[in-house]
């Protein structure tokens, strides 16, 4: 049984009320007689689905390799939004939010299993979440639901502007359910919730391919005879020396990298089993190859925004041009060697592996359409005295003798009385 199942049990009316604890709970709480099935509940922690079957357990083989068999997904997805609640819905929500948060503290509970808004089940944590450090943001209340942590921000948007609702979803959650489908159904969760999704952002997005059979040392060979060529600044290769294993090789740094590696020497002494018998069944046909390679792609924020990547729909539309440009512009493995310092590469072929595992990344996620157009950014400079840099200059040194203006526009009337 997963974690979150022990603790399902360990937070049960029966249990509870053998252990003396007082009857008094926060109005809302699904107690022993309006419990739901066991199965249910493993449903609801782990998944409302059983399978995320397309296209991730769908085999296929790379063109020119037919024993070489692919399939692929996002396998990390960070997303944030900014809700604004119907206010009625906004008060009793967070009321209820607040009231099991105590409840669980105040007994020491890691969970409480309630139903929000009275339909939709979920578990409330006795802690928030923080996102981004120390000078990040706090988001006061966690909640779990269908086996998704979710941080909420208890203030609307006319309080304040940063995104109230945040979702990480690593590689366990996007093989379990399934990324692209997990935002939809929070989508229609909020509007159950009665909030409406302003606007959304995403903070990164993890493209993988696995590919059974193929032996991660094939390409890192290439990397070490300098078979590639890139615009990365660094590209270390993979080598255990206790062993003399080669276990891949790395490309870039974040906000934008790629990483190759051996995903079945990976997974070998990870102690979740739940996630490796997820992977075996719905990456490699519910077979333990061989030989498996993973090949990954890795895009913060900042490069997503290059590729003009803001929203999480975003990366249905451009997605596929992001993979492409980073897989044959900033790297990409080579027909032949390529020489420290040289500058001249047009004899160099793409590597014809590389091609097809490129044509695989297409076959997941789609081919590239049209590149996206970049902002004109002249057209967020006014043309007025306003923009002039010596504005910006004159207000800090105002703010340093504790002289504040609410805007360039205010200090600019202000100078000229």
């Amino acid at each position: 049984m997963s974690k979150h199942i022990s603790n399902h049990k360990s937070i049960s009316s029966t249990e509870q009320d053998a252990a003396g604890a007082p009857a008094a709970t926060p109005s809302g709480r699904a107690t022993a007689a309006e419990s739901l099935p066991e199965l249910l509940m493993a449903e609801l922690m782990q998944g409302w689905c059983p399978s995320n079957t397309t296209p991730q357990s769908i085999q296929k083989p790379l063109i020119n390799h037919p024993n070489y068999l692919f399939c692929g997904g996002l396998d990390y997805f960070a997303w944030s939004a900014l809700v604004e609640w119907d206010n009625d819905c906004f008060k009793n929500l967070f009321d209820q939010l607040k009231s099991f948060k105590e409840y669980c503290q105040e007994f020491s509970k890691p969970s409480e299993r309630v139903y929000l808004a009275g339909s939709i089940p979920a578990f409330v944590h006795r802690t928030g979440a923080n996102r981004g450090g120390e000078r990040g943001v706090h988001f006061p209340y966690c909640i779990t639901h269908a086996g998704l942590r979710i941080a909420l921000g208890d203030w609307q948007p006319t309080q304040r502007t940063q995104d109230n609702l945040f979702i990480e979803m690593k590689g366990k959650d996007c093989l379990n359910h399934g990324a692209w489908e997990t935002h939809q159904h929070i989508t229609e969760i909020v509007n159950k919730l009665g909030g409406k999704i302003l606007d959304e952002k995403l903070s990164r997005a993890d493209f993988c391919l696995d590919i059974a059979n193929l032996p991660v040392s094939e390409l890192q060979e290439l990397i070490q005879a300098r078979n590639f060529i890139t615009k990365f600044k660094v590209v270390s290769p993979y080598e255990n020396l206790v062993n003399e294993l080669l276990t891949g090789f790395s490309a870039g740094n974040s906000p934008k990298r790629l990483i190759a590696y051996d995903k079945l020497e990976q997974t070998k002494n990870k102690c979740d089993q739940e996630y490796v018998q997820a992977l075996i069944q719905r990456r490699y046909g519910g077979i333990v190859p061989e030989h498996a390679t993973r090949i990954e792609i890795q895009l913060g924020r900042e490069s997503l925004i290059k590729s003009g990547i803001s929203r999480p729909r975003d990366v249905l539309v451009h997605g596929p041009f992001a993979l492409r440009q980073l897989m044959t512009e900033t790297f990409r493995l080579t027909d032949i060697p390529i020489p420290v310092g040289t500058k001249n590469h047009s004899r160099a072929e793409i590597h014809p592996l590389w091609e097809s595992i490129i044509n695989g990344f297409e076959t997941v996620f789609g081919s590239p359409g049209e590149k996206p157009v970049p902002i004109d950014r002249s057209k967020l400079i006014q043309n007025n005295s306003l923009s002039n840099p010596w504005v910006a200059c004159e207000m800090h040194f105002y703010r340093k003798v504790n002289l504040y203006f609410h805007s360039k526009s205010f200090f600019f009337w202000s100078s000229m009385k």
